[in-house]
């Protein structure tokens, strides 16, 4: 209660120097997690602060970081509030290494017009077309290969059918939209050279409300159907929390840094469908021993239970955070 009452001080005798001597208050961090919502510094994906560039602008600049080592830009934009919620205009948003991934643009807080997305290397990945918050218009995206993803051909109301493929160009699903949503029945089909159905459902204003699964030999599955499943560490998270601690406490973190502190390294690795960990890598190299420490925690992880989409295994990717301390 103390350390919240001493920083309450401290911001106020702040904000009272800069209207003494006419300058803007220093802004106040807002942490947020991978999807922009409110959480402790502690479990955040990124921070950011909103400031006017001029007293007598009408917008507010937002600058968004990861919330990491040395922390790199995340996004840029204006918004109409002081709070950061309200977007209006561009906001340009860049990958841990500085790389332009997607510019997306908002009108009074609502999504609105064509958002680019962009792989690590630049190449183009998608184009979502939105209107008044909705998808509607012409949405596509690509593999790598240059084979379509996702092709969302709809009118200016959001109506119309979307089709998804694999890389091979084999469909994957199909269905209709209804004001930018999934509306009615969508059929899902196996990744095998057959078109054989994995599950249909049929969907209300985007909501499942009747699902039916299939076996790859076409036999309705009676049971363990299942639309979407995060991948998941045997024995559940707090199993995952003991692997990283046990591994941890095998680093001797002395040797690679010279005084008390921490050192964070965040890393995004990817569960393939047999729940093996590959494609490691460190978002924010610095100190090159504990990254390969770091790296090696995770690409010596035990085999996972993979991640379920449409009733059937898909690879998924995670992000895990690694901290090492050192208090001497």
């Amino acid at each position: 209660m103390s350390l919240i009452k001493f920083i309450g001080l401290t911001i106020a005798a702040n904000l009272f120097l800069g209207l003494a001597y006419g300058q803007a208050p220093i802004p106040v961090k807002h942490y947020v997690d991978y999807n922009e919502k409110e959480t402790s510094a502690g479990k955040a994906s990124y921070w950011f602060i909103v400031y006017k560039k001029q007293p007598a602008d009408t917008l507010w600049l937002r600058e968004m970081y990861f919330n990491i080592n040395n922390p790199p830009l995340a996004s840029i934009g204006y918004c109409r509030d002081s709070l950061g919620l309200i977007k209006h205009g561009d906001f340009i948003h860049y990958s841990a290494t500085n790389k332009k991934t997607r510019v997306a643009q908002y009108k009074e807080g609502k999504k609105t017009g064509i958002w680019n997305f962009w792989t690590e290397a630049g190449q183009l990945s998608g184009q979502y077309s939105y209107m008044n918050d909705i998808l509607a218009g012409k949405t596509i995206s690509w593999y790598k290969n240059g084979q379509v993803c996702d092709s969302f051909p709809l009118d200016n109301e959001g109506a119309g059918k979307g089709w998804g493929y694999y890389e091979d160009g084999r469909i994957r699903y199909e269905g209709m939209f209804k004001k930018g949503v999934k509306e009615g029945e969508w059929n899902y089909y196996y990744d095998t050279p057959t078109t054989q159905k994995s599950m249909v459902i049929f969907f209300v204003n985007d909501q499942i409300k009747k699902s039916t699964c299939f076996k790859e030999n076409g036999a309705a599955q009676e049971e363990n159907c299942v639309y979407e499943k995060e991948a998941e560490f045997p024995g559940g998270n707090s199993e995952w929390i003991n692997y990283l601690t046990k591994s941890l406490q095998k680093v001797k973190v002395e040797k690679y840094i010279t005084t008390p502190g921490k050192y964070q390294v965040y890393i995004k690795f990817m569960i393939d469908k047999n729940g093996t960990v590959s494609d490691v890598e460190i978002e924010n190299p610095k100190n090159e021993e504990l990254d390969k420490k770091a790296y090696m925690i995770i690409k010596k992880s035990p085999e996972w239970i993979p991640a379920v989409q449409y009733n059937q295994k898909v690879n998924a990717y995670r992000r895990q955070p690694i901290t090492f301390i050192t208090d001497y």
